[in-house]
């Protein structure tokens, strides 16, 4: 834990060098331990170590290699959250690995790849979000995929695809769940910027249609 709490902390003084160094170590520690005590948990923090480090990555432009560890830890998470579907944490962890890979694809042209990753988050979002309306924290982070996902069509031209997202979130269960749950006003505040930007692109996608 101290090792990868340095490297969070080397990252955000910028010592991307010492950073990286700490989370290399975590990962052998943590490969070590997994090897010998089958409990998911070492597994479950290996991956979030590897999220930080493939973020990391990320940031330097070395994003191949920030996207194999990211597919890497995506394929281990996957397992983790098949093997104990009633462990939120894992599909939350799950959710951030889509996203992580869906803006990498992005940046590294990979459209159609994104797109399916960033599907994929919303879906895990959604899911979570049925199951634990009660929680704002993924409340906000369903929403902000919502977002990301549009943003993405958008981006890329495919404007079909963004009106059929965009019909898919008309008012129902799942809003209604997001519109009841909302607590505090900073949420309340992106909640409010969501339907204006929906309404934006709704506008333009409709007269784009006529």
């Amino acid at each position: 834990r101290a090792h990868r709490l340095l490297g969070q902390v080397y990252s955000l003084q910028t010592q991307v060098d010492r950073a990286e160094a700490e989370y290399r170590q975590v990962t052998e520690i943590l490969l070590d331990l997994a090897e010998g005590d089958p409990r998911p948990e070492y597994r479950y923090l290996l991956a979030e170590n590897n999220q930080h480090l493939s973020h990391l990555l990320a940031d330097l432009d070395r994003t191949q290699e920030a996207s194999q560890l990211g597919l890497d830890t995506m394929r281990e998470l996957t397992t983790l959250a098949d093997e104990f579907p009633n462990v939120p944490p894992y599909n939350s962890a799950l959710a951030v690995a889509y996203n992580n890979l869906g803006l990498l694809s992005l940046k590294l042209g990979r459209d159609e790849e994104a797109i399916q990753y960033l599907r994929r988050q919303l879906s895990t979002l959604e899911h979570l979000v049925s199951g634990s309306p009660q929680d704002s924290g993924y409340v906000a982070r369903l929403i902000d995929s919502q977002q990301i996902l549009l943003g993405a069509l958008w981006s890329v031209g495919r404007l079909e695809e963004a009106k059929q997202v965009l019909d898919s979130l008309a008012p129902g269960e799942l809003e209604q769940i997001i519109r009841d749950n909302i607590i505090s006003e900073e949420d309340r505040e992106r909640f409010r910027k969501h339907e204006s930007d929906l309404l934006y692109k709704t506008l333009y996608l409709t007269s784009e249609n006529d």
